[in-house]
């Protein structure tokens, strides 16, 4: 019999490897208590809508952006509660895999309205080959109130019903955060480090809970240190 410790454990194990992506292994045990985080960061309610793996159409991010609807992809995109807010994420469980071009489209993301990411995003899932999967990401924007779906999106004429799509996000203000193990300095205002969120997860008692906030103490220390 397994537990949730022995899942933690091996998680701890392999980040020791060369080639093993532990972010991309542990990003839902975050996305549970990330609105809790940003909360207590922020001083403002979020909505418990999480969603990963954002795309932000390249014509925003890049100065010269490559033909055709590409994308750049945010781990996690999370609203306020009152919808006046929205904030992209960053996750990163080595400080070593923090790389320039990605705090670069971070800072471009910042320089944008809602309103403009929105639309590109509308752009992409004109020309998108996975009109379910974007219909589903639509839906989860209707749900934060940011656009308006006619009925039938997926069930009838894809460019017409996206032509129809509403945007009503004026005035949204855009916040960028990372989630990382440590600071590399105190001016880092838009960081989250991992003793700040083990803190939060530890606010909770159940066995996950209890687990989680444990390794994240341990991968405080970089990858290959006990």
């Amino acid at each position: 019999m397994y537990t949730i410790d022995d899942v933690m454990s091996r998680l701890t194990e392999w980040r020791d490897l060369p080639s093993y992506q532990l972010e991309r292994r542990v990003d839902i045990f975050f996305s549970l208590y990330l609105s809790e985080a940003l909360q207590k960061h922020f001083g403002m309610p979020f909505s418990e809508i999480v969603i990963p793996e954002f795309p932000v159409h390249q014509r925003l991010t890049k100065a010269v952006p490559p033909k055709g609807a590409y994308s750049d992809k945010i781990d996690y995109v999370v609203p306020a509660a009152d919808k006046s807010v929205v904030v992209f994420v960053e996750l990163k469980t080595d400080m070593e895999s923090r790389r320039v071009c990605q705090d670069a489209i971070m800072g471009s993301v910042e320089k944008c309205s809602f309103e403009e990411i929105l639309a590109g995003l509308v752009d992409i899932a004109r020309k998108t080959k996975k009109r379910e999967k974007y219909g589903y990401l639509l839906d989860l924007l209707k749900a934060t109130g940011y656009l308006k779906i006619p009925p039938g999106l997926g069930k009838r004429g894809w460019l017409q019903a996206l032509g129809e799509v509403e945007i009503t996000a004026p005035e949204i203000r855009i916040e960028t955060a990372y989630v990382q193990p440590n600071r590399e300095k105190d001016s880092d205002q838009n960081v989250i480090d991992f003793k700040t969120f083990a803190s939060i997860v530890n606010q909770h008692s159940d066995e996950v809970s209890t687990a989680f906030a444990k390794a994240l103490k341990a991968w405080i220390k970089p990858p290959g240190l006990d």
